[in-house]
């Protein structure tokens, strides 16, 4: 039997340690008759199906088994203590925490993918200037020490906010307070090496590089017609057309590599599939999406087998009239990937953007999605497009799913979805927007009925709505379920208390709002205590996998760890169900070990889970 456990005694890369491991399988299967020689065995850990909540003794949650058997891209066995064959496969897991793959349920994922230079997306964990330097500092002695030229950009574009550091405190930006604070020119330089960098927030705004990189962007404003001048200040390293250099560095990338990089960025964090909401034209700098050209690369990445990321796609509908032609795209679409029936990337539906609906007609998109068997997912989605979609399966004889994205529904919402009996069609793709808000946190509350909904038993599931405006780290957004408070610290969904006038400083009245009540009139500086929406733990792990799944119309696919399910699993880097991991902790979670459709994606050397075969 080969044996490969978690000790310190070798350690692989996880690009190796994958290539150990597919070696193995090779050449097991290609020596023995027997089928079962082929299986990865997975042994000695906690496994967690998330098919039920977990039950707990002591504080401490009780796993549903401690073995698993995958075959091909399926789970084949799970159990106690099952016994592999000489010939097979096993991972000695140690008594490590596994629960199925994380799944986000509205990701501008191919957009992100699209995003130019070696993305340094663990910047949405820094909480200081310094601490960003530190991580920008580290990205570029890895791409040194790996042999990455020095004309490669060091990149970090939307998913964060300047809010979340120290250095910007609540109140900050907008609206009458202090001016944020960003790295300096001087400071970015000596994190970034020999290396470009570059950073820019959210779509179209505040952009800052260092010396190399402002350099680089001059030349490349002068030998690419067309793209327009990026504007920079060499004294300070600002950047003041967003737009236009985000354009210039991406004469600078190879797309095929940059998407690889962002795909394995978010399988180590436990990421194993996501619901792609596409984008539009009508976005600017890098919110810009085109529907007919920027599936390409994952065309290629698909075609080559080379995706560990599983997509359901959602196509937005864009500018496009007549609706017969907004259907047509999406037929082309699907056609490109396969049939309805492939595993790793599958058309299945609208949204966010239901394109034209002025011309096409808002009811007349929703037959067509209803006629075709797709899903609609609309954005913030409430009790008005539930009466549209119910006119519409009128109309039709049919039903899909109708999600309703980034939402924040209520008693109304749940009242009539219960009228229609309608708990089978409708769902939830809840967000935490308010872990940052635009700048507004430490000060408004939000609005995402996590608890209620859940208390309620409807489908939902969590969409991050990365990687523009808001982080794409599900820790941080299981954090936030959990905890209820917003990166300052403020309880935003655990009886934070603020006023309207504070909430709404700076533009954000909207989230003000969330606290106070639709339609309610209150003294602006009045107290307004925020809601208790806390879920546990495992709730927050159980509505990013089997609720998710649901939301991605594969319920029946992937979301749990059961027989027959396909084999998505993670490895967890702390056991999150243990009282020994505090709150504070559960942002730093990340993956040890990632399976997408039965292959190991992702192996993280320096976390301890290290590889000894022993023949």
């Amino acid at each position: 039997m080969t044996t490969i456990s978690p000790v310190f005694s070798r350690r692989f890369s996880p690009a190796s340690a994958a290539l150990v491991l597919a070696a193995l399988l090779a050449g097991n299967a290609a020596a023995q008759d027997g089928d079962a020689c082929a299986d990865l065995y997975l042994v000695n850990g906690r496994f967690f199906s998330m098919v039920e909540l977990p039950q707990s003794t002591d504080g401490v949650a009780e796993s549903d088994f401690n073995s698993m058997r995958i075959a091909g891209n399926a789970i084949a066995e799970v159990g106690d203590d099952l016994e592999p064959p000489d010939c097979a496969t096993t991972i000695d897991l140690d008594g490590r925490t596994v629960i199925p793959g994380i799944i986000d349920t509205h990701m501008h994922f191919i957009r992100a993918t699209l995003r130019p230079g070696y993305d340094t997306r663990e910047l949405e964990l820094s909480r200081s200037i310094p601490e960003a330097l530190d991580m920008i500092a580290a990205r570029s002695a890895a791409m040194a020490e790996a042999g990455v030229p020095t004309d490669q950009w060091i990149t970090f574009i939307g998913g964060w906010d300047p809010i979340q550091w120290e250095e910007n405190p609540v109140g900050s930006g907008p609206g009458g307070g202090p001016a944020y604070v960003f790295p300096t020119l001087e400071q970015l330089d000596a994190a970034a090496g020999d290396y470009p960098f570059y950073i820019h927030l959210r779509s179209t705004e505040d952009a800052y590089a260092n010396s190399r990189g402002l350099a680089r962007l001059n030349e490349l404003a002068v030998i690419t017609e067309g793209e327009g001048d990026p504007q920079v200040d060499p004294a300070t390293g600002f950047v003041a057309d967003s737009t236009a250099a985000f354009r210039l560095i991406k004469q600078d990338s190879n797309p095929r590599e940059q998407a690889i990089r962002v795909m394995r960025g978010f399988n180590g964090v436990g990421l194993t599939s996501v619901v792609d909401v596409g984008g539009s034209i009508r976005g600017m700098g890098a919110q810009y999406f085109d529907v007919f050209s920027d599936y390409e690369t994952m065309k290629t990445l698909y075609d080559a087998d080379e995706l560990t990321i599983r997509v359901r796609a959602r196509v937005q509908g864009d500018l496009i009239t007549p609706v017969e032609d907004h259907e047509a795209l999406v037929h082309s679409i699907a056609a490109e990937f396969g049939s309805e029936d492939d595993s790793m990337f599958k058309v299945i539906g609208l949204g966010e953007d239901l394109g034209d609906i002025a011309t096409n007609g808002y009811q007349n998109v929703v037959e067509m999605a209803i006629s075709n068997g797709w899903q609609v997912g609309k954005h913030a989605g409430a009790l008005a497009d539930i009466e549209t979609y119910h006119n519409a399966a009128v109309a039709t004889g049919k039903v899909t799913r109708l999600i309703l994205e980034h939402s924040s529904p209520g008693p109304a919402e749940f009242d009539r979805i219960r009228e229609l009996g309608y708990e089978d069609v409708v769902g939830a793709n809840l967000s935490s927007h308010a872990f940052y808000g635009r700048g507004a946190a430490g000060r408004a509350c939000g609005s995402v009925p996590f608890r209620t909904i859940v208390e309620e038993g409807f489908h939902a599931g969590i969409g991050t709505d990365s990687t523009n405006a808001q982080p794409s780290n599900p820790w941080i957004n299981i954090y936030a379920m959990v905890t209820g408070k917003d990166v300052k610290g403020f309880g935003l969904r655990a009886g934070g208390v603020t006023t309207l006038r504070a909430a709404t400083a700076g533009g954000m009245g909207g989230m003000a709002a969330m606290g106070a009540g639709a339609g309610a009139a209150i003294d602006p500086d009045a107290p307004l205590t925020c809601p208790d929406e806390r879920i546990s733990r495992a709730q927050a792990v159980q509505l990013y996998t089997k609720g998710s799944a649901w939301l991605a119309g594969s319920e029946d696919d992937y979301g749990t760890l059961e027989e027959g399910k396909l084999a998505d699993v993670v490895v967890l880097s702390d056991d999150l169900f243990s009282p020994s991991v505090s709150d504070e902790e559960i942002q730093g979670i990340n993956s040890l070990m990632t399976i997408v459709d039965g292959k190991i994606v992702y192996f993280d050397e320096d976390s301890g889970f290290s590889v000894e075969v022993e023949e």
